[in-house]
């Protein structure tokens, strides 16, 4: 009796399996590059998260290392007709954070009050 044994050799392919097999490898193709963009799509979404937070964690080390911030203050302003000058105050701590000489036209106002200067006369 003839014993038969399994060998790995080489196989030719027909023509029909060679089609099969094209086949295959054009749907893998897509399929590759439907998760390729998956995976850009959520790289893109990651990348956005993640510099959100790099942008949050650089403000707030940047409060951290200088100790302030800008913020709008409401201010208090004085016109020193006297002395011709303007000062502004912080309204929350009162400091004097400008001081500025007074304006032609701020001094024109002193002079002539808003009325008459611009030819209306004022009746009181």
């Amino acid at each position: 009796m003839q014993q038969v044994v399994k060998r790995q050799l080489l196989y030719k392919f027909t023509g029909l399996e060679l089609k099969a097999i094209a086949q295959e490898m054009a749907a893998h193709v897509d399929s590759l590059e439907q998760v390729e963009a998956e995976k850009k799509e959520a790289n893109d979404q990651f990348k956005e998260r993640i510099d959100r937070f790099k942008r949050l964690i650089k403000e707030a080390a940047h409060k951290i290392n200088t100790g302030q911030e800008q913020r709008l203050i409401d201010c208090q302003v004085e016109k020193d007709h006297v002395q011709n000058v303007v000062r502004v105050y912080r309204l929350d701590t009162n400091e004097l954070v400008e001081e500025r000489a007074l304006t032609i036209e701020e001094r024109q106002q002193f002079l002539m009050p808003e009325g008459e200067w611009q030819g209306e006369v004022r009746t009181h």
